[in-house]
This record gives C-alpha cells, sequence and structure tokens, in this order.
C-alpha cells in the first residue's frame, strides 16, 4: 500500500521511467496499487518501462466486492500482474487460488509473475518440501506450453527486511532454491530436461545485491520491495541489471 499519495505515485514512476526508458538491456515492471493504475497508465510510453498489477481475481466479472478482474487491468494496458505474493498468502491466499488465478491471467494474455517461497530454512531441509508444495499446486491445471510466458519469483520470506527475524539469503541460496524448483516442475510435467523459463529474486534485494544476484545464471531478474519506493535506490539497480 505505498505510496500514499497519487502525487507522490506519479513523481516516483516519472523518476522510474525516464531512467528505465534509456536502458537497452531491461524490462522494467512497476506493479503500483491498483488505485494508481488509471492514472498512471497515462504515463506509459513504449515498452522500456511498464506497470504491472499487485493481483487478480480469478473470476472475469461478478459479485467481488473490492477485487480486480483480467479484463478491467487490461482495458488499462497492464500485461504484467504478481500472483502469489507473500503479502497475499500471509492474509490467507492459498496455492489453489493462485493456480485458478493463474489460468485466468494467462487467458487475458498477461505475464503472470508467480510467488513461491518458503517462511523459514529448516535444518533437515523440511523448506523443499514447503516450496514444491506450492509450485505443485500453485500450477496444477496449467499446461507445459505455458511455462515459457510464466516468470516465477523466489522470494525467500525469511529473507525480507520487513520481516521481524529477517536473516541474510545469499546468492548462493537463492541460486539452490531456483535450481531445486526447475527440477519440480520438470518432475510435476514429466519433462526430460528443466522447462524454459524466467526466474528472478526478491528477499530484500537492492543496489548493495543486485550485481552479485544478477550473475547467477539462473537468475534473470530481481522483485525488489522496499528499495522501489527509494526512486533513486531503484533506478541503482536498473542501471546494475543493464550493465550485466
Amino acid at each position: 500500500m505505498n505510496p500514499g499519495t497519487k502525487e507522490e505515485a506519479v513523481k516516483n514512476f516519472k523518476k522510474i521511467k525516464t531512467a528505465a526508458g534509456k536502458m537497452q538491456n531491461v524490462q522494467t515492471v512497476v506493479a503500483v496499487p491498483s488505485v494508481y493504475l488509471g492514472l498512471l497508465s497515462k504515463e506509459v510510453l513504449g515498452h522500456r518501462c511498464v506497470l504491472g498489477g499487485q493481483d487478480v481475481f480469478y473470476e472475469e466479472s461478478g459479485s467481488f466486492t473490492g477485487e480486480v478482474s483480467a479484463p478491467q487491468l487490461k482495458s488499462l494496458g497492464v500485461n504484467y500482474v504478481l500472483l502469489g505474493h507473500s503479502e497475499r498468502r500471509a492474509l490467507g491466499e492459498t496455492s489453489e487460488d493462485v493456480s485458478r488465478k493463474l489460468k485466468m491471467a494467462m487467458k487475458y494474455a498477461m505475464t503472470p509473475i508467480v510467488c513461491i517461497g518458503e517462511l523459514v530454512r529448516g535444518r533437515k531441509g523440511e523448506h523443499y518440501n514447503y516450496v514444491r508444495d506450492q509450485v505443485v499446486k500453485s500450477f496444477e491445471g496449467v499446461p507445459a506450453s505455458a511455462l515459457p510466458r510464466i516468470v516465477i519469483a523466489y522470494e525467500p520470506v525469511w529473507a525480507i527486511s520487513s520481516h521481524k527475524n529477517a536473516e541474510v539469503a545469499t546468492p548462493d541460496d537463492a541460486e539452490e532454491m531456483i535450481i531445486f524448483v526447475h527440477k519440480v516442475l520438470a518432475e510435476h510435467y514429466k519433462l526430460k530436461k528443466s522447462p524454459k523459463m524466467t526466474f528472478i529474486y526478491g528477499g530484500s534485494s537492492n543496489s548493495e545485491n543486485a550485481e552479485e544476484l544478477l550473475k547467477k545464471d539462473v537468475i534473470d531478474g530481481l522483485l525488489p520491495g522496499r528499495a522501489s519506493l527509494d526512486p533513486g535506490e531503484f533506478i541503482k539497480m536498473i542501471k546494475i541489471a543493464n550493465k550485466i
């Protein structure tokens, strides 16, 4: 629920758009609260910096007060949408809900950014089963042919800066789990090799760790949270990504 005013939202987006529009090697997606999408859609120029939704509902229309549908997002030119963000899951959203939303997003040719990640890292490796369950249930009913059009965001909750017991996740931690998710999907879809997909990393990414994270072959991008609220900090990250 940031920023707090439409004036700040426009100011921040314009700064980011100006910088991101000059980057030839990076796609920048700014996922803003739905109340600002109509206003900011007028500011989008070209494809280098575009808007994303923070969520989408799994029905096209109906008596669902407060929800935002895929047709509504598309009518504003929004082609990316976050699904299953850790903060949504903390409010009660299930992987079954994510699966329904994922299919609806794809029906309307939107690029879903499916968020997965464990709450804690267990010493006995139980977090792998937790993530496996999230992935399998979130992708239930989604055909293998759709995988190249989906982005998976790995965001370990224990590494998010707003978490009260936050720890630092290393690039090796992220790489390890992303490789594991590749294997889970290959097994789930009975594929001989890992499917071609886009993986990005959340978990408190910022300008200090962006380069180290992005140099990992399996990490294609970043999903910053707190860092994205500071246009200057976020622009630093975009420039780092562009160089890599």
